[in-house]
């Protein structure tokens, strides 16, 4: 643990997995960033610890259904308590692998490119909610708007508030709006 923090201090950032194994496998490969919540819920108070030494928590958790349904939660969790100063991201690894699967048979090298390419907290929340569906009814529209919506008013940080309601407006008219009234156009 020590060794995570002291890591941690330095790159500013710690990367949150599920398991043991995870931890050693990435430790192993240079990650010594790397703390596990060992299948606990992840909670406010752990989080919000992890903060105290580094500015960004890295969510890496499983590429299964049970790794996408706890990072889902961990977005309800750091909704209410993230600050400016704080982030979180999220590394998204291939179906059905975890940490250790990944530096085994792909080596560190292949970690460190989707370490770079980690997501950002408003981006994770886009990608769950709109999902590449179409939403091509007002309703449809509506209710993902909502949706999203309901994200920002649980953010306290009214910068973030702002902000995050700022991208996903945008993103809504890059992806809903936009490639809608594109595709009517072709039509007439």
């Amino acid at each position: 643990e020590n060794l995570a923090i002291s890591s941690a201090y330095k790159s500013n950032y710690f990367i949150l997995v599920e398991g043991y194994l995870d931890v050693i496998a990435l430790h192993q490969s240079g990650f010594k960033e790397t703390v596990a919540c060992l299948g606990t819920a992840v909670t406010a108070s752990h989080l919000s610890k992890l903060w105290t030494t580094a500015d960004e928590i890295i969510i890496c958790l499983d590429g299964d259904n049970a790794g996408i349904r706890a990072s889902n939660r961990i977005i309800d969790i750091v909704l209410p308590i993230l600050t400016v100063k704080n982030k979180v991201s999220f590394i998204k690894l291939p179906p059905s692998m975890d940490p250790d699967d990944l530096v085994k048979s792909k080596g560190p090298d292949e970690f460190q490119r989707l370490l770079a390419k980690r997501i950002s907290l408003s981006e994770m929340i886009w990608n769950k909610e709109f999902n590449n569906n179409l939403f091509k009814s007002a309703e449809e529209r509506a209710f993902l708007e909502n949706k999203l919506d309901e994200y920002c008013k649980i953010l306290n940080d009214p910068s973030l508030k702002t902000n995050f309601r700022r991208y996903f407006k945008q993103m809504l008219w890059d992806n809903v709006f936009k490639v809608s009234s594109l595709t009517n156009r072709k039509k007439a």
